[in-house]
């Protein structure tokens, strides 16, 4: 991924958000929920993006491309699925 802090003319990287109605981590997963959540309580939502000059998010990619639909089939399998979902 090449999106740094130094982009012009917005800074871009992973969106992190931090509140009272952000979840504390996963259920007994202490392992993923500090990959999640920082020590300073930031959640890393693994998406990449900037704030633009009226300081709103834009959202422009994901940090891991891949997601899990039914039978943890791929965005590469789904992908030409979702192109043609006549063609099963």
């Amino acid at each position: 991924m090449n999106y740094f802090s130094t982009d012009k003319p917005f800074p871009r990287g992973e969106i992190q958000i931090r509140g009272a109605v952000i979840f504390n981590g996963y259920y007994k997963d202490e392992k993923n929920t500090r990959e999640a959540v920082d020590e300073n309580g930031w959640l890393a939502t693994g998406d990449i993006g900037f704030v633009d000059n009226r300081g709103c998010f834009t959202i422009i990619d994901r940090k891991k491309n891949i997601f899990k639909v039914r039978d943890s089939l791929s965005s590469s399998l789904i992908g030409p699925y979702l192109e043609n979902p006549t063609e099963s």
